[in-house]
């Protein structure tokens, strides 16, 4: 069964998407009043920022919080600035096709700080300015290590006009690269642990809900109650699960899965599950209906015939997914 869905009603069936799920669906009440939208993300921010609980993760405050303290929650960010072409259309700012190799680096290591900031919430400090650019260098001189420098000429302008373009796209691919990096943090911890500790600054300590390897997080687990509650509002109109009570049933049981998940692989889906919600944000966010409905289809597969006809897509996130140094 698809975990979030079975913690609503139990019909899904599996996908590599979720992870793992064979315990009884708990009970869900309908305490949270009318059914919040994604397409609103404005007046979630409003809502938890009464409760302080940010989604982007930078409220982060230690290694190790009990993964019952979820509560609800919603990213914010800032604007950009937006381009556009002869015709007024907005379009993705470019670099120029042929530079000097060494403005590319240059290049690439300011995008990078610019990267963090966005990703962090905060200004660079110039020690974490000095530090990131020594890292890049040193990758640079290793072997293959200019493609895991320099792909981000490739993606980073397409972002940044796709977030200046919609504010929703800003908050999704802030959720997504916050997600990437923190994979790219436990990529790092054996091999480079300068870098490592870097994007931990810059992130603020994970949350941990359940150790493991890699561990369970209160970013995981809060996409999950997200995708659990829009999922029953999509299918209830005007009702929603989306109550404190609910979320901190779903981190229990969520957190009981992990840790008797059957297999590596489950458990490495339900740990990247932020990653896995943030991707689907910015699918949904930029589809029209009928790509929504195929896109819902293929994440509940509640219609095989629908489900398996092509999904919508979205060149930047396919850029950012394969020209950063996670590709792999």
């Amino acid at each position: 069964m698809l975990l979030g869905a079975s913690l609503l009603n139990g019909t899904a069936r599996s996908s590599d998407e979720w992870g793992y799920d064979h315990e009884p669906t708990p009970a869900v009440g309908l305490s949270a009043g009318p059914a919040r939208s994604m397409a609103l993300p404005a007046a979630k921010n409003a809502e938890r920022a009464k409760a302080k609980r940010p989604a982007d993760g930078s409220r982060a405050t230690g290694a190790h919080q009990n993964s019952n303290s979820i509560s609800p929650a919603a990213p914010s960010i800032s604007s950009s600035k937006k381009s556009k072409d002869a015709s007024g259309r907005l379009q993705a700012r470019a670099l120029p096709p042929q530079l000097p190799a060494t403005d590319k680096i240059g290049r690439a290591i300011q995008f990078w700080g610019q990267l963090y900031e966005f990703a962090g919430g905060s200004a660079l400090t110039a020690d974490q300015r000095n530090r990131l650019n020594e890292s890049l260098r040193a990758k640079v001189d290793a072997s293959e290590a200019d493609k895991k420098v320099t792909g981000i000429l490739e993606f980073w302008p397409r972002v940044e006009s796709a977030t200046a373009a919609s504010q929703d796209q800003k908050e999704n691919y802030k959720a997504l690269l916050r997600a990437l990096l923190r994979l790219e943090s436990q990529r790092l911890a054996a091999t480079d642990s300068k870098s490592a500790e870097l994007i931990s600054e810059v992130l603020g300590p994970a949350r941990v809900a359940a150790p493991g390897t890699p561990p369970l997080t209160e970013d995981a687990i809060e996409a999950y109650a997200d995708m659990a509650c829009f999922l029953y509002e999509e299918g209830h109109p005007g009702k929603t699960v989306n109550a404190i009570d609910n979320r901190m049933v779903f981190a229990s049981v969520i957190r009981s899965k992990f840790i008797e998940a059957p297999t590596q692989k489950d458990k490495d889906v339900m740990a990247n599950f932020d990653l896995s919600w943030s991707k689907f944000k910015i699918l949904w966010s930029g589809a029209d209906e009928s790509g929504r409905k195929r896109l819902l289809a293929a994440w509940t597969h509640k219609d095989d015939a629908t489900a398996s006809s092509t999904t919508p897509k979205d060149p930047t996130l396919d850029s950012v997914m394969h020209k950063g140094p996670w590709a792999n």
